[in-house]
C-alpha cells in the first residue's frame, strides 16, 4: 500500500500544477526536495513524500521549459537558424514547420528547443527529418485569450514550443541535408497516389493529421468519433491483440517448446506496438498508450496481480514522468475519464460468461453507458451534445477497430513487401472511406443531430456528471431525489430569465477589432475582426464560441465601422454561423443619423455625417462612430478615426463626447487620440485592441501616456486578453481573461 500511496501523492502533487499562478521559485524547490528526501529515507508519510516529489517534478519541468527563451533583442528580427524538421502541417499549400533548433545565430544550442514557423511559398518540398538553414522572424509564444475558446498559447506550451514566427524569403534559405524519416516516406506514398481521402487514410494508418482541415474536425466533433482518428489506446491495443494472436499461432506452428510461448508472444507483441508507435511519430497520445500497454504487459509477465486502480496509478504516474506536459492537454483527461468509466462499468455491470447474442447485448450496453457517462465531460468542453454519437459509435467502433484498422495495418505491411499491391489495396480503402464519410456527413448535417449547450456553465456540468455517477451507483436511500436535484442546475440554463445586467466585451482577436455586447441572449456586435489568407478567422475562433456560451442564437445587429479587413473580414463567418437581422455599415445607416434603442441601450451614431460611397468605405477617417448609453454609463466606439475626424467631432459635439469607457481609436496609433480628443472624452477606462508585438508597434507610448495623464486606466487585449465590462444597477465589474479568468502559469507562459 505504501507504493500506491506514493504514486497517488505523486500524481496529486503533479496535478496541483494546474492551479499555480506562477512557477515555484528555485529556493522553494530546494526546500521541497529536502523534505521529500527525508520522507523517502525514513519511509514514513509516503503520501506526503510522493506529493512533494510531484510538485518538484512539475516545477523542474516548468523551469526547464523556460531555460531557453527567444532573446528580447531578436523579437521580430531576422535570425539565421540551423534546424531539423520535427513535424509538418500543410495549410493552403504553405507548410507550418515544427523545428528543433540545432544552432541559433551561428551559436550551437545544447537544449535544442522547438519552434513553430510558417513558410510562405516554400520553394522546396520540405520533409520530416530534413535539416534546413533558414532565415526566420519569430516572437515568444502567444495566442488569442478569450472565454470558451481554444487556448492556442497553452497548446503551444504542451507541445514544448518556445517561439513562433515565419520564414523570411531569401537566398540564405537552403536544404542542408535530406534525410526523411520512415514515417515521412509512408506519408509521401499516400500523397503521391492521389487518393481522394488520403488525409483520412494517413490519419487512421499513421496518426498523421496534417491534411485534415477545420471542416474535417468539425465533422468528427459533431459525430463524436474524433477518438477513432487519433492513434491512441484503442488503436495500439488492437495492434497488440492482433500481434499476439498472429505470433502465438506462428510460434505454435513452428513447434518450438523451449520457451513459454505465451510470454514470448506477449513480449513480441509489445515490440510490434512500439514499432507502430514509431511509425505514428511517437505523438503524445501514442506515447501514453504505449506506456499503458507496457505496464499491463509487465504485470502479466511478472504474474503479479494488481487491481485496476493500482495499474491505473502506475500508468498515470509513468505518463507524468515521461510526458509531463501532457497533463495540461485535454486529450489525457478525456482518455482517463473514459478508462475510469470503463472500470466503473466493469464493477457495476460485470461481464457475464455467456456466448452468442448476450455478448452483443453487453457490447451495446457498454457503449450506451459509456456515451451517457462521458456526455457531461464532452459537452462541457465542446459546447454541444451529439444525439447521433451513441448510434454512430455503435457502428463505427467495431467497424474501425475490427475492419478498417486491420485493413490499414495490412496495407502498411504490404507497402514494405509489395508496394504495387499496397497501392491497389489502399485504393479500395479510399473508396470505402468516401462512402462512409458521405453517410457520416448526411447523419451529422440533419437538424436533430446535435444540441447546442454552450450556455451551460462548467459548474452545472460538474453537478450533472455527479448526477450521472449517482444514478449509476447501486440503489441507496434518496438516490433518485439526489439525482434529480443535481440535474436542476443544468436545466436552469435553458429557463428564460430576464436579467438586468448586460456585458460589453472587447475580444482578443489580434491586430483588429471586435466588440460584443450581450443582454438576455441577444447580441450586438461592433466589427468582426479579420479573415487571413490562410483561412484563419478570429471570428470563428473567438466570437462564435463566446456567443454560443452566452446563449445567443441570433445576432440582432452587426455594425461595421469601415471595410478594412481587420474590422470587416469576419462578417461572412458570422453569417454562416448565425442569423443576423441587420448589418449596418458606414455606407448606409451607420452614420450620424443613427439612433435606435436596443435592449434598454440607446445606440447613437456620431460619424460620419452621411453615408459614404464604396470608394471611401475602407478609409479610416470615415469609420462609423457610435455611442452606447444605458442611462448610467456611456461607451464610445470610434473605429479607426484619425485626428481630422476627432477635431470635427469635438467641434460638433463638444462635451457630448464625454464617455466612461472609450475604445482607443485605431488600436492606439499616433495618428489618433489627440490631446484635445482625450480631454473632451475624459474616459475612466481606455481599451486598446491590438495584436501582441505587432509590426506597427500599436499602441504607441505617447498615446497611452495621454490617457494615463487624463486619469484613465489602460486595458490592452494583447496583455489582458478578452476584456469584459459587466454592467448592473450598482455600477460595473471588469474582468481580464488572462489575469482574472485564466491566470495560470502554463496558459500565459512566455
Amino acid at each position: 500500500m505504501a507504493m500506491e500511496a506514493r504514486l497517488l501523492g505523486f500524481i496529486v502533487g503533479a496535478v496541483s500544477a494546474f492551479f499555480w499562478p506562477a512557477l515555484p521559485p528555485i529556493w522553494f524547490c530546494i526546500i521541497t526536495a529536502f523534505i521529500a528526501f527525508v520522507c523517502l529515507i525514513r519511509r514514513k508519510r509516503p503520501l506526503l513524500g510522493g506529493f512533494l516529489i510531484g510538485i518538484l517534478w512539475l516545477a523542474s519541468v516548468g523551469h526547464w521549459q523556460s531555460r531557453w527563451q527567444l532573446p528580447h533583442t531578436d523579437i521580430n528580427q531576422n535570425v539565421i537558424v540551423d534546424a531539423v524538421v520535427e513535424n509538418i502541417q500543410t495549410e493552403n499549400s504553405d507548410p507550418i514547420l515544427t523545428l528543433r533548433l540545432v544552432s541559433y545565430a551561428s551559436n550551437l544550442i545544447w537544449q535544442q528547443p522547438l519552434v513553430r514557423v510558417r513558410w510562405y511559398n516554400a520553394p522546396i518540398m520540405v520533409q520530416q527529418g530534413d535539416r534546413l538553414q533558414l532565415t526566420v522572424r519569430m516572437k515568444p509564444p502567444h495566442g488569442l485569450a478569450n472565454r470558451h475558446a481554444f487556448h492556442y498559447q497553452q497548446w503551444l506550451f504542451t507541445q514544448g514550443i518556445r517561439a513562433t514566427g515565419y520564414v523570411v524569403a531569401g537566398d540564405d534559405n537552403r536544404l542542408i541535408a535530406s534525410d526523411p524519416t520512415q514515417r515521412q516516406r509512408l506519408v509521401n506514398f499516400f500523397q503521391q497516389q492521389g487518393y481522394e481521402n488520403h488525409g483520412w487514410l494517413a490519419a487512421l494508418s499513421l496518426g498523421y493529421r496534417g491534411w485534415l482541415d477545420q471542416q474535417d474536425w468539425s465533422l468528427m466533433q459533431a459525430s463524436g468519433l474524433a477518438h477513432l482518428i487519433a492513434i491512441s489506446g484503442l488503436h495500439l491495443g488492437m495492434v497488440a491483440l492482433f500481434g499476439y494472436a498472429l505470433l502465438s499461432r506462428v510460434l505454435v506452428w513452428c513447434g518450438s517448446q523451449r520457451f513459454n510461448l505465451h510470454y514470448v508472444s506477449v513480449s513480441l507483441s509489445v515490440a510490434i506496438v512500439a514499432v507502430y508507435a514509431y511509425l505514428a511519430g511517437f505523438s503524445t497520445p501514442t506515447v501514453r498508450a504505449l506506456i499503458a500497454i507496457s505496464v499491463l504487459t509487465l504485470s502479466l509477465l511478472r504474474a503479479r496481480f494488481h487491481s485496476g486502480g493500482s495499474l491505473l496509478l502506475r500508468v498515470v504516474a509513468l505518463i507524468i514522468l515521461v510526458a509531463p506536459l501532457s497533463i495540461f492537454s485535454l486529450s489525457l483527461w478525456l482518455s482517463l475519464s473514459a478508462v475510469l468509466i470503463l472500470l466503473g462499468i466493469n464493477w457495476r455491470l460485470p461481464v457475464q460468461q455467456r456466448k452468442g447474442p448476450w455478448q452483443l447485448i453487453y457490447a451495446i450496453r457498454l457503449q450506451l453507458v459509456l456515451c451517457l457517462l462521458m456526455l457531461p465531460v464532452i459537452a462541457s468542453q465542446f459546447g454541444l451534445i451529439s444525439l447521433v454519437s451513441p448510434l454512430l459509435n455503435l457502428i463505427a467502433v467495431p467497424l474501425v477497430t475490427l475492419i478498417l484498422l486491420p485493413a490499414c495495418l495490412l496495407g502498411l505491411i504490404l507497402l514494405f513487401i509489395v508496394p504495387e499491391i499496397a497501392a491497389v489495396w489502399f485504393g479500395l480503402l479510399d473508396r470505402i472511406f468516401g462512402f462512409l464519410l458521405s453517410g457520416l456527413e448526411l447523419a451529422v448535417n440533419s437538424e436533430w443531430a446535435a444540441i447546442d449547450v454552450g450556455q451551460v456553465s462548467v459548474g452545472a456540468w460538474v453537478t450533472l456528471a455527479i448526477a450521472a455517477i449517482v444514478a449509476f451507483l447501486p440503489v441507496f436511500y434518496c438516490r433518485h431525489r439526489l439525482t434529480i436535484l443535481l440535474i436542476i442546475p443544468a436545466l436552469l440554463h435553458f429557463w428564460p430569465v430576464q436579467r438586468k445586467t448586460w456585458s460589453l466585451s472587447v475580444m482578443d482577436i489580434g491586430q483588429g477589432l471586435s466588440v460584443v455586447i450581450v443582454r438576455n441572449g441577444h447580441a450586438l456586435i461592433y466589427d468582426t475582426a479579420a479573415l487571413y489568407p490562410s483561412g484563419f478567422a478570429p471570428a470563428q475562433a473567438a466570437l462564435v464560441p463566446y456567443l454560443r456560451a452566452q446563449g445567443v442564437k441570433e445576432i440582432d445587429y452587426v455594425f461595421i465601422s469601415h471595410t478594412d479587413n481587420d474590422h470587416a473580414g469576419g462578417l461572412a463567418t458570422l453569417q454562416q454561423e448565425f442569423r443576423i437581422h441587420q448589418v449596418l455599415t458606414n455606407q448606409d445607416r451607420c452614420n450620424q443619423s443613427l439612433d435606435l434603442d436596443w435592449q434598454g441601450l440607446n445606440v447613437v451614431g456620431m460619424a460620419p455625417p452621411k453615408p459614404v460611397n464604396a470608394r471611401l468605405a475602407g478609409e479610416n477617417p470615415y469609420s462609423c462612430v457610435i455611442m452606447l448609453n444605458d442611462g448610467q454609463h456611456r461607451i464610445l466606439l470610434p473605429g479607426d478615426i484619425d485626428a481630422v475626424t476627432e477635431k470635427a467631432l469635438i467641434a460638433r459635439l463638444g462635451s457630448d463626447l464625454r464617455a466612461d469607457i472609450v475604445l482607443v481609436p485605431h488600436h492606439g496609433s499616433s495618428t489618433s487620440s489627440t490631446q484635445a480628443f482625450v480631454d473632451f472624452v475624459k474616459p475612466r477606462h481606455a481599451v486598446v485592441s491590438a495584436g501582441k508585438l505587432n509590426r506597427w508597434k500599436h499602441p504607441r507610448l505617447e498615446v497611452l501616456r495621454r490617457y494615463q495623464v487624463a486619469g484613465a486606466e489602460i486595458w490592452r487585449t494583447d496583455d489582458h486578453g478578452q476584456i469584459t465590462f459587466t454592467f448592473d444597477a450598482d455600477g460595473y465589474r471588469i474582468d481580464r481573461y488572462r489575469q482574472d479568468d485564466y491566470p495560470f502559469w502554463y496558459a500565459n507562459f512566455r
